[in-house]
């Protein structure tokens, strides 16, 4: 899912992106925007947790993806699985 949001984020401009789901994908992955003519792959950091299914929604929110609609089947089974890895 990283690699995909990586790619992606080549093609969108901080400045045309909801400054809503900006701001609320900032402050969940810590990053800091100093001007907004850039592209948000700009902005990104080396590692970015999408282990979060909550984390990964906000993002590919962001670039206006709703991945749990896609297959929320899907969704919860990767989801699920790694909650019972953790126990």
């Amino acid at each position: 899912m990283e690699s995909v949001f990586r790619i992606a984020a080549t093609k969108f401009e901080l400045s045309k992106l909801n400054s809503k789901d900006l701001e609320k994908f900032c402050n969940t992955f810590r990053l800091k925007i100093s001007k907004s003519d850039i592209l948000l792959q700009d902005i990104l950091v080396d590692r970015i947790d999408f282990q979060n299914g909550r984390n990964c929604k906000i993002a590919f929110k962001l670039i206006g993806i709703d991945l749990p609609g896609i297959d929320n089947t899907l969704w919860q089974s990767i989801f699920d699985v790694k909650k019972k890895e953790a126990l």
